[in-house]
């Protein structure tokens, strides 16, 4: 059945008067459907006039993006506040027989929902989509069993995902605490610049025959700076970089660091750092990720070739950077084996989402 979302939701209005809801409260969305905190600040602003997000109430951002909606579900059991520039809404109590809250949110995800969301926005210097357009965008629903039963199978493999991710920690812990026994008595330690044990190269342009996807061809990840999935942004047929290496975003999230144990190719903004020996590859990877940034990436706009070239480091003798890439290359291996399937499982709810009918 067809139905327009007017029909099956309801916009609320409750506002946080009685301030229970503090600036730790405040929340906003992202064009990836995500509540998160506000980066806003708010220090000065009457919260008394912000609405109240209860468990299972959604929040949109009627500023559209060009492309995309700013929405987000609030599938927790905590309440938050937004700020009345953004629509609140719910199913309404009736229409809970027909459509699944969970359900709901999935078909937001879609792609073909946001452009038709975009469609129905209007405006010149900025385009705003209205409650009352946003309630003529019509949805397909399966029965609610259906719905249940998709539901269920995507909230299965963000279970595997969540447990993959503790995995993660745990082993990024372990190889941790053996890194700071490594480093605890520097008294015999040589003070080095980077450049004397490893190659510093920049990633250049994005290759031409870059993929979404793997492929027969196309088997060489890509990655540029971002955070998400280590920044991979595709795949390509030729390699850049043939050794196990490290990389550092120069811009953005500055300072982001990723162990890489299979041949790739980096692009604009990342740096990378390959050792002469392989075997030093684990010890700057702790290095570059814990020990540079704290006092300087944030305050930085960027950092170059240079910066890395003669930054000063103090390193442990040969045998026991050796004794330590023994003990923490499997693990940093496995945790790579994680991810990868942490990117295949996100695959599969991706594929979940673009089933939904439109």
């Amino acid at each position: 059945m067809e139905y327009k979302l007017g029909e099956l939701l309801e916009q609320v209005y409750d506002n946080n008067g009685d301030l229970k809801y503090g600036l730790e409260d405040i929340v906003g969305v992202t064009i990836e459907k995500e509540i998160i905190p506000t980066i806003a600040n708010l220090s000065t602003t009457d919260l008394s006039k912000f609405i109240i997000v209860k468990p299972n109430y959604f929040i949109y951002n009627p500023r559209t993006h060009g492309k995309k909606i700013g929405l987000g579900y609030n599938n927790t059991n905590r309440e938050y506040i937004a700020t009345w520039n953004n629509n609140v809404f719910r199913v309404k109590e009736k229409m809970k027989e027909l459509i699944n809250t969970d359900y709901l949110y999935l078909c937001f995800n879609r792609d073909i929902w946001d452009k038709e969301a975009c469609f129905n926005a209007w405006g010149s210097s900025t385009v705003v989509l209205l409650w009352e357009n946003f309630c003529n965008i019509k949805i397909k629903l399966p029965p609610i069993k259906e719905q249940e039963r998709i539901v269920e199978k995507f909230n299965e493999i963000n279970n595997l995902i969540g447990n993959k991710n503790n995995i993660i920690i745990n082993l990024e812990k372990i190889a941790y605490l053996q890194y700071l026994k490594l480093i605890k008595n520097k008294e015999e330690f040589n003070k080095i610049k980077l450049k004397d044990i490893s190659k510093i190269t920049a990633g250049g342009d994005n290759p031409g025959d870059v993929v979404e996807k793997i492929d027969d061809q196309h088997k060489i990840p890509v990655y540029s700076n971002g955070t998400k999935n280590d920044g991979l942004f595709g795949y390509t047929k030729n390699e850049k970089i043939s050794k196990n290496s490290v990389t550092i975003s120069a811009r953005g999230a500055i300072g982001y660091t990723v162990y890489h144990n299979e041949p790739y190719c980096p692009i604009v903004r990342l740096i990378s750092v390959t050792p002469f020996d392989d075997s030093y590859t684990e010890f700057l990877y702790f290095l570059l990720k814990n020990n540079i940034y704290a006092e300087n990436g944030t305050s930085q706009q960027q950092v170059t070739i240079p910066y890395f070239e003669e930054m000063e480091i103090e390193i442990p003798k040969k045998e026991d950077i050796k004794r330590f890439h023994e003990k923490i290359e499997p693990i940093l291996n496995n945790i790579v084996v994680n991810k990868k399937i942490i990117n295949n499982l996100e695959e599969l709810k991706l594929n979940i989402i673009s089933s939904i009918e439109n």
